[in-house]
Formats: C-alpha cells, sequence, structure tokens
C-alpha cells in the first residue's frame, strides 16, 4: 500500500490510496513537482504559493510557471500531458508554456538559468533527500 497527496502542498493536505504498482511512479512525480518548485521559486523570487495560483498573476510570476512546466516536459521528460497534470494545468496550456519559453532563449542570462535548472531539477529528483530535508 502506498499514500500520497493528490493535491499541490499550497493546498489542503488529503492522503489517497494509490495502488502498489503505480506508487514508485506516485512518488517520483511528487518528488519532481517538489524540486521543479524549490529550484524554479529560488531562482525567480517567487512564492511557492503564487507558482501553484490557479489565476496567471503578475508576469514574473507567470513566467516563473511556465519554466516550471518546460522544466517538467524539457528537462524531466514527461510528456505535455503529465506535465500539465502535475501542475494541474492542460497540456496545451505546457504547449504554450514551452513555446514562450524557447522564444525567451535567445537571452543569454536566461538561457543560462534553464540550463542550470534543466541540470539540476533531476539531480534534485534522485537524491530528494540532500534537498527536502529543511522543507
Amino acid at each position: 500500500m502506498c499514500f500520497v497527496s493528490p493535491t499541490p502542498p499550497s493546498q489542503e493536505q488529503s492522503l489517497s490510496f494509490v495502488p502498489d504498482a503505480t506508487c514508485a511512479v506516485a512518488v517520483r512525480r511528487n518528488q519532481m513537482r517538489l524540486a521543479i518548485e524549490l529550484a524554479v521559486t529560488r531562482v525567480f523570487g517567487v512564492e511557492l504559493e503564487a507558482l501553484g495560483q490557479v489565476s496567471r498573476g503578475v508576469a514574473r510570476i507567470a513566467l516563473a510557471r511556465q519554466v516550471a512546466m518546460y522544466i517538467a516536459h524539457v528537462g524531466c521528460g514527461l510528456t505535455m500531458r503529465q506535465a500539465g497534470e502535475l501542475f494541474g494545468r492542460d497540456r496545451t496550456t505546457v504547449a504554450h508554456a514551452c513555446l514562450t519559453i524557447e522564444n525567451r532563449r535567445d537571452d543569454p542570462m536566461f538561457d543560462r538559468a534553464l540550463d542550470l535548472l534543466e541540470w539540476a531539477v533531476p539531480v534534485m529528483v534522485l537524491r530528494p533527500a540532500n534537498y527536502f530535508q529543511n522543507q
């Protein structure tokens, strides 16, 4: 038996049953989301709660959210549908986010920040104990 939280950390925590066969996948996705959120909120200086808002919010929060979806898709190898489910968005929203972020990669500073995020997040997912102890 495996219990995971189906809601983002900023929403009410309730546990639901997940069959053993999918337990490892569910735990890994949860770790992936936490790693992405931790990295993106620190790099872009936004609050975790703001990243999970249903509405777009201000431009820098929307950009951080788009980067999070982009990292989930490109850096972590999730499909657009999986990345959308991870952040409570539709796959078309993820597609738009990826296009927006790719268009901004012409800026060398932005491109370097994304390169570092694309490298760091998968490492954080592989070794979660090193990064989530103080959260």
